[in-house]
């Protein structure tokens, strides 16, 4: 939860909500929406300043700037690295281009179409005794929106950056165990969705989490993907239900050591439903 002051010039947060840096969600019904593959950030702990300036009725520019707890708390980790914040905040900022009218869905408004930059300095501290490790975190962002018609609207995000583990980039890994170095990494998502009727919509899209193969230990996952198509019948207002299907596909860094228990590239067929009431 958190608590917000906020004018038609100002807001002022504190408390859990989503990151400042790529805060967009792409279509897909999975409830993990597509983090680990692509989608970069998360929610977590912070105080955030938001600026609106309007340039005339039909455009805006919005800025932010966040002080967010390094550490996400549905982060788990990986044993071997023992990861903790530095004593620092992350410094989260973005600007946002909105141009054409305002419109709402599910009490959050925006433009017809939007393009965000966005970006984010921090440190985390990898508390070993033999090799206590301070790892530098940043990343840069873009997003965009674009509503062409009511029936066909598109969303996108890129990144790029390191030690991104805990914002769900790098496929949660923040440093190789072994030569110490972070994790870079680049990625990204798209999706199309489109109004068939007044009460059937999809969305198709696809994202991909690439890290640096020359950052990665042996053995750990060098590339996530997935791509995903859904049906969404709006039963009512305030009702929907969905059917998706989605193909994930992971590679690993070689891992010759291992031998035969090395981890194996591999592809998922998955299938879901979702039940929405909202109230």
């Amino acid at each position: 939860g958190y608590a917000e002051i906020k004018n038609d010039r100002w807001r002022f947060l504190f408390g859990r909500t989503a990151d400042v840096v790529n805060p967009r969600l792409p279509g897909t019904i999975d409830f993990n929406k597509g983090r680990n593959a692509g989608n970069l950030g998360f929610t977590r702990g912070q105080f955030r300043v938001e600026s609106y300036l309007q340039l005339s009725r039909n455009s805006q520019v919005t800025t932010y700037l966040a002080l967010a707890n390094p550490i996400a708390t549905a982060y788990n980790g990986d044993d071997l690295n023992l990861i903790e914040d530095n004593g620092w905040p992350n410094v989260e900022a973005r600007i946002k281009f909105g141009l054409g009218s305002v419109s709402e869905r599910f009490g959050i408004e925006s433009r017809r179409f939007e393009i965000g930059t966005s970006g984010l300095i921090g440190q985390l501290r990898r508390t070993e005794l033999l090799a206590p490790t301070v790892i530098d975190v940043w990343a840069f962002g873009l997003d965009a929106k674009a509503d062409f018609t009511d029936e066909f609207r598109v969303r996108a995000e890129f990144f790029h950056g390191q030690g991104l583990g805990n914002m769900n980039g790098g496929i949660l890994q923040i440093i190789n165990p072994i030569t110490l170095q972070p994790v870079r990494s680049t990625g990204g998502w798209c999706d199309f969705r489109i109004q068939w009727t007044k009460r059937f919509r999809s969305a198709l899209g696809m994202g991909i989490d690439d890290p640096a193969n020359s950052t990665v230990r042996d053995g750990l996952p060098n590339r996530n993907a997935f791509v995903f198509g859904n049906l969404i019948w709006d039963l009512t207002d305030y009702s929907e239900v969905g059917f998706e299907i989605a193909q994930w596909d992971t590679d690993y860094q070689p891992a010759p050591a291992l031998g035969v228990n090395a981890p194996r590239d591999n592809k998922s067929m998955i299938y879901r439903t979702r039940v929405v009431f909202r109230f």
